[in-house]
């Protein structure tokens, strides 16, 4: 009989905490404010911000406008992202 209680799972995993990390170090690297990046990208600030404190997973096509935004690559920005 097993009395244990199963561990809460956690809302964001490791890997879109990585990437909302990787995301604001870059922007912060290339002097970027969230409001100019997302001048920049059409990605609503708001969301930008809870993008980068890993409050909610990202789409492909949103990382894509802030990569191009940033002037990377997909492949570079998950450069130092460990899997």
């Amino acid at each position: 009989f097993n009395n244990h209680k199963p561990k809460k799972m956690s809302n964001t995993s490791k890997l879109s905490l990585d990437i909302s990390k990787e995301l604001k170090r870059l922007r912060s690297e290339s002097g970027l404010s969230q409001e100019k990046l997302s001048y920049k990208t059409k990605v609503d600030r708001k969301y930008l911000h809870i993008l980068e404190k890993g409050q909610t997973n990202v789409s492909t096509e949103i990382l894509n406008k802030l990569c191009l935004g940033l002037n990377i690559s997909m492949a570079e920005f998950f450069n130092n992202i460990n899997f």
